[in-house]
Order: C-alpha cells, then structure tokens, then sequence
C-alpha cells in the first residue's frame, strides 16, 4: 500500500516522502531518521485499516512489567506474555520478538523489526529505559501516561455523548413526524377541503414529497451516510475536518491547551526513562499536531545554542502563563520531569473543566433546539383544526 508521509526537516521545512508499505507506522519506520519529525501518515488509494495483529500497548506494558518485578528473565516473560495472547497473529510477532531477543538484540531493536505491532512511543520509550537498565519502571510509567490520556479523552467523549444521543433522537422523531404522520393529516385536511395556512401547506407538502418518494430518500441517506464514513475513514480527509472545527475561536485555544498538556506529559516520561532532553523533544513533537510541531524542533535548536529549556519553550510558544511560570522554577531547582508532570496534570485539570462548561451550557442548547422543531411541526399540524373548529362554532 502506499503512503504519502509528511515530514519535518531538521531546519524546520515540511517535506512529504511517498512510501510503500504494509501500515502506517512501517511507514513512519522507513523515513525515520536523525533530526526528522513525523507529522503525519494517509493512505494515497485507499483508506487505512486497523491490522488484526497489532498490541494492546498498555496491557502488554503491565503484564510484562508485573512478570520483571516477580523476578523473572526478560526473555521467560516475553515468552510468557505471547503464550497469553488470543490472536494468532499477535503471537506469532511476539515469538519473533523474543527470538530476536534470544539472538542478542535489544528489545527496542526487536520491536522496531516488528513495525506495527507497537506504537512509536511506546518503543521510544523502551529505548530510553535501556540506557539506564530501568525497564520495568520505564514500562509502569508509560502505563501511568497512558491512562491519564484515555481518561482525559474519555472525559471528552463523555461530554460530547450526551448531546450527541439527544440529537440523534430527535432527527428520529422529526422524521418520524415528517415521514408518518404529517401524510396522515395531509389526507385528512384534503378530505375537508379547507383552507390551510401558509406554513402548513408547506409542511404538508414536504410530507406528502417524503411519504411518495419515501425508498429512494431512503437509499439516498444510506449512501450518503456510507459515504461520510469511507471519508472519515481516509486519515486526510479526518485531518483536513478536524482542522477546520479546531480553527473555531472558542475551541483553538482549549485545543492548544489538550496539545501541550499530552507534549508535557510525553517530555516528563522520556526524560524520567534517561532520555537527552534534545532528543525528547524530537520525539515528543509530532504529538503536538502540524501547526505547533516545528517550535518543537526549534526549542532543540535552540538547547544546542545554551538557552535554557524554560526559556527556550516560552520563546517558541510552547508555554502558558501558569507553565512557564512553573518550568522556570523547576529549571532553578534541577526537576524539569516532576515539573512537566505536575504541569500536564495541570492543563489536564484545565481541559477537563473546559469540556465541563461546555457540556453544561450545549445540552440546554440541543434541548431547546429539538423543541422548537418539534413543537413548531405540531403547531402547523393543528392550526387548521383550530381554524376549523373556530369556524363550525
């Protein structure tokens, strides 16, 4: 399959590669190098499906880091952990993995021989750990990390589920409206042959136009609903959507906000795994998205050139008041890690009550909506009876 994957040059230029591979993360894998940030990976013919062999990242982190801290070897646990799993395809990647191991390779050199089967991170991670002979700390971090990611974006989804069910509900009842019962009382009111009012007979006769060519709207949802999903499905056609929503004014900057605080929180767990702080920016800068990544890259220019991390970071935008604030306090006491964490958990608590407001002033909002059409479709249903009774009494 091919993949068209976007780049960020050492100097700070968007480049795109066109790769052939089997997903997106070998594609990553093979333009991969030295000074370059990954920006982004699509499909050129076709959109990108999940693959049946790839790792719960943060199952797999727990229960080899519970078997290393029994005491067991790295090789008997990795053999115990792919016995473990149900699908025959992740097994038989993990028995690859630990015979590379068995071989004398590392386990971040195992795993990138198995692109795919892990995220990027989570081998960057592994990688770091390595260094300092830290892997089962390194691994109950990452799993620390990435529950504090599911449960903020869990909070997101829960926010917007709510409102999300309430609308879906009420188009069905519109529908139902427009498609049963207004063709009812269409037949009725032609049968006494009054006198409708104007916005009735429109009513009534968008009915009337559903009711008889009710199979080829029908047909024609379907396909449109088909569509929107094979085009949420393309990763560019996803980031192209997602980028104009987040461009709103009253989302821009809580999403900034989301990105730095996931930015923070991956420097904190990279450094705390003994990685250069240089070589964790590098790695942590494609999570900040296409607009944001290059102030990363030109925070590690400008670490090479002597400014200090909190400096360097607020110079290039990647701070807030609050952050900066902190960062220049962890820089004078030497815990720039613990700092970044404290800051994430920070931010993380600032999204989460953005998205609290949210929630409460759009639910009211779709309420409100849903009413007035509803009831305004009622309204033109039975102002001619009203008429007609007016006029028999």
């Amino acid at each position: 399959m091919a993949f068209t994957v976007r780049c960020l040059d050492p100097v700070g230029r968007v480049v795109e590669h066109s790769v052939d591979a089997a997903t997106a993360d070998e594609a990553r894998q093979r333009v991969a190098q030295p000074g370059w940030a990954v920006l982004g990976v699509r499909s050129q013919w076709r959109p990108s499906l999940r693959r049946n062999d790839t790792l719960d990242a943060v199952q797999f982190a727990r229960e080899l880091a519970a078997l290393l801290q029994a005491g067991l070897s790295l090789l008997e646990a990795l053999s115990i952990v792919a016995e473990r799993q149900p699908r025959e395809g992740v097994r038989l990647r993990l028995r690859a993995v630990h015979d590379r191991l068995a071989e004398g390779q590392r386990l971040s050199a195992a795993l990138d021989a198995s692109p795919g089967l892990l995220p990027l991170f989570f081998v960057a991670s592994v990688r770091a750990a390595e260094t300092t002979g830290q892997l089962p700390e390194a691994l109950q971090r990452f799993v620390a990390y990435q529950s504090r990611v599911d449960a903020l974006r869990a909070r997101l989804s829960q926010a917007l589920l709510y409102p999300a069910v309430v609308a879906s509900v009420g188009a069905l009842v519109v529908a139902f409206l427009l498609g049963y019962v207004v063709p009812r009382f269409s037949a009725i009111f032609a049968d006494l042959r009054v006198d409708l009012p104007w916005g009735s007979r429109v009513l009534l006769g968008l009915g009337g136009f559903i009711d008889a060519h009710g199979a080829v709207l029908g047909i024609a949802l379907l396909a449109l609903l088909a569509l929107a999903v094979v085009a949420l499905a393309d990763p560019s056609t996803r980031g192209a959507l997602q980028s104009r929503l987040l461009d709103l004014p009253g989302i821009r900057a809580s999403h900034r906000v989301y990105r730095l605080a996931i930015f923070y929180r991956n420097l904190a767990m990279l450094l705390q795994g003994g990685m250069p702080l240089p070589a964790a920016l590098e790695m942590a800068a494609p999570t900040l998205g296409e607009v944001l990544a290059p102030q990363a890259l030109a925070v590690r220019s400008a670490l090479h050139d002597g400014v200090g991390p909190a400096q360097a970071l607020d110079q290039h935008g990647l701070t807030t008041a609050e952050s900066r604030r902190m960062l220049q306090v962890a820089e004078r006491t030497g815990r720039l890690p613990a700092m970044l964490e404290s800051v994430a958990d920070f931010h993380d608590a600032e999204v989460a009550r953005t998205v609290e407001r949210f929630g409460r002033l759009f639910e009211p909002l779709v309420m409100v909506l849903l009413g007035a059409v509803i009831g305004t479709v009622v309204v033109m249903l039975y102002m001619p009876i009203f008429d007609l009774a007016g006029a028999i009494n």
